[in-house]
């Protein structure tokens, strides 16, 4: 069963004079938990995995943000990645332990 709910993310030190464009994000995890966000452009990238964390409860550090094939780094804002608006970005599990097996 898919939840959605809308939340609003503000950047951190900045009053509400700032008019930075926003941007509608949808932010998708496994078993079909959702969460829509609307943030503005400087907002960084921990901010949403944070918002996606507490509606969900779950562990941000256990967690990390795909957006087309690539991971996003958590102190980057979002101005850097160039989201179209309704983009939907992944969150997916992070690997925490164990080995990875390489080929060579």
């Amino acid at each position: 069963m898919s939840r959605a709910k809308e939340s609003e993310i503000k950047p951190e030190g900045q009053k509400n004079e700032n008019k930075a464009p926003q941007v509608k994000l949808y932010l998708e995890g496994g078993m079909g938990f959702k969460t829509i966000v609307l943030a503005k452009s400087s907002t960084k990238v921990y901010k949403l995995l944070d918002a996606f964390c507490k509606e969900h409860k779950v562990d941000p550090k256990e967690h990390r943000l795909i957006y087309k094939d690539k991971v996003l780094h958590l102190d980057e804002r979002l101005e850097a990645y160039n989201f179209p608006s309704d983009a939907t970005i992944n969150v997916v599990a992070s690997q925490t332990g164990g080995y990875s097996y390489l080929k060579e």
